[in-house]
């Protein structure tokens, strides 16, 4: 899939018509056809925009490279132990209290592993809200000069 097609099915499934798109982006109609039919390549800045204007990661857009959410989530699911699967009847006394303990720790290792994604993501978000600055202040400087 090209970037082109890539904008074009943001656009879509955002049910936005090219001119509603081209007003977001503060740009002409005519440029976002460009865009989606491959004519032109979007300045980074745009590409920025996108990705900021409706949550898409960037890598995507350049590149169709999606992120693999399993591999971030993988680490975060809970593993029943083994002598759960295996039991044939219902843990008692002293095997049932292990088994609880250990349940509970996982649980709130898991727990802690989703808080540190999660805080994790926040920190990404304002690093890229600082790079978009960054990027947009660079802009208004080359045009000033």
């Amino acid at each position: 899939m090209s970037m082109g097609e890539r904008i074009k099915l943001i656009r879509k499934r955002n049910n936005l018509t090219q001119v509603q798109l081209a007003d977001i982006l503060d740009l002409k109609q005519a440029t976002i056809g460009k865009y989606e039919n491959s004519s032109i390549t979007p300045s980074f800045l745009v590409l920025l925009r996108i990705s900021r204007k409706f949550r898409v990661d960037i890598g995507w857009l350049l590149t169709d490279e999606k992120k693999n959410e399993e591999q971030e989530t993988k680490s975060t699911k809970f593993k029943c132990p083994s002598i759960v699967k295996n039991a044939k009847v219902l843990p008692k006394g002293k095997q049932f209290a292990e088994l609880s303990a250990q349940y509970k720790k996982e649980n709130n290792s898991v727990k802690r592993r989703i808080k540190i994604v999660h805080e994790i993501n926040e920190l990404r978000n304002v690093a890229q809200d600082l790079m978009d600055r960054i990027i947009l202040l660079q802009e208004e400087m080359k045009k000033g000069l």
